[in-house]
């Protein structure tokens, strides 16, 4: 599955953009659809995080993909 973060509103937001089976590729949304996968379909959405109370403390101010995973750039509270 093939992802995307992005920063928004102090928040990193993950979000699937394609998938691929058997070697053919297809959208998340088509196959949340067919599927009726609700949770699938969260993904195609947008996953925010930090959620809650802690979103209050972390402000996420960048967010990027990199060979070994995900790299944030994070402004924290301290008081």
């Amino acid at each position: 599955m093939l992802l995307s973060v992005a920063a928004e509103g102090g928040q990193a937001v993950l979000r699937a953009d394609t998938v691929r089976l058997a070697g053919l590729s297809m959208p998340v949304a088509t196959l949340a659809e067919q599927l009726g996968d609700d949770q699938l379909n969260q993904l195609v959405e947008g996953v925010a995080f930090p959620e809650g109370q802690d979103r209050q403390q972390v402000a996420i101010s960048s967010a990027r993909t990199t060979d070994d995973g995900l790299e944030l750039g994070a402004e924290v509270a301290m008081w």
